[in-house]
């Protein structure tokens, strides 16, 4: 009966004294995960519907986007390795017409970079931009309405590779200077129109698919922050300075500074309305002097369903 006292009264102690605040503890198991992962999923509907005998003025129509994006992004001491891939695709029917599409967007961006301070660092990226199907312009030739087919999956395609310096000063905003970044215009689409289109500067009519440039510089800043409660906005800008443009310039009075550099600038500002309900509003505004003298512009607004991981 002693000898189990004994031993009973030492196995309490050691149970205390592992309880007590302050022992020894076994060490915990140190996080190896470097990688920080998100997706986002969701489609946005719009819809609007009149009587026969509306005097208002509309006409019935339904519209639907939907999107998909994900991110990677690895960092461990000085090292860093971000990926980013945005797919978007919508369209609209009009009452007596079918659905034709009014958002396409492939777009894939990978960079690894390489800490020099708190703000700055190395980088090597490269990015790629298309759109999944076929798309038609109406336009006016010879005093009617015409239906063109511009452009399809790869036509026209566009393969960056850049490196340069990164400028991060906070974690929601970044912008990439890139001397000599290299490009790849692609159309594969051959019957696209060339009036309307130009071809996108790519050389098809000498047979060729594939159009190289280099440029003096290219810039890309981007921003993704929640600027009010529920409401977020990002952005995302990219000026491509192409070497052979002064040239241009030189022979061409017609031709400015601003016409020298390929812009494009994307924009989402999304109100969250519940948990899964949100609102969006995109922009895009593209100007190159290879596509159109004037700037393009692309606006949507929808309600939709969103799921985020």
């Amino acid at each position: 009966m002693k000898k189990a006292f004994t031993s009973a009264m030492l196995l309490f102690s050691f149970t205390t004294f592992a309880q007590t605040p302050g022992a020894a503890t076994a060490p915990a198991v140190k996080d190896t995960s470097y990688w920080k992962k998100t997706l986002k999923a969701g489609i946005n509907l719009n819809q609007a519907s009149f009587s026969d005998n509306w005097k208002g003025g509309g006409v019935n129509s339904i519209s639907y986007m939907a999107f998909v994006s994900a991110t990677a992004d690895y960092a461990k001491e000085k090292l860093s390795f971000n990926n980013l891939v945005d797919l978007r695709f919508g369209s609209i029917s009009n009452k007596n017409t079918g659905f034709v599409k009014n958002v396409d967007r492939i777009y894939a961006d990978t960079k690894l970079g390489y800490s020099l301070s708190k703000s700055w660092s190395m980088f090597a990226s490269l990015n790629f931009l298309t759109q999944f199907y076929e798309g038609q312009l109406t336009t006016t030739r010879g005093g009617r309405d015409t239906t063109l087919y511009v452009s399809n999956f790869m036509a026209p395609g566009y393969l960056t590779e850049a490196i340069g310096l990164e400028y991060k000063p906070v974690t929601y905003f970044y912008i990439r200077f890139s001397p000599g970044a290299f490009r790849q215009t692609i159309v594969t689409a051959k019957n696209i129109d060339p009036i309307e289109t130009k071809y996108y500067g790519v050389e098809v009519y000498d047979g060729k698919t594939v159009r190289n440039e280099v440029a003096l510089l290219q810039i890309l800043a981007a921003f993704n922050k929640d600027i009010a409660k529920n409401i977020n906005l990002k952005w995302q800008y990219t000026g491509f300075a192409n070497y052979e443009r002064p040239t241009l310039i030189k022979e061409n009075t017609n031709i400015t500074w601003f016409d020298y550099i390929d812009h494009r600038f994307d924009a989402t500002l999304t109100a969250k309305i519940t948990k899964y309900i949100t609102t969006s509003l995109n922009t895009t505004l593209i100007y190159d002097y290879d596509q159109d003298k004037d700037v393009q512009f692309a606006q949507s607004l929808g309600l939709g369903i969103q799921f985020t991981y």
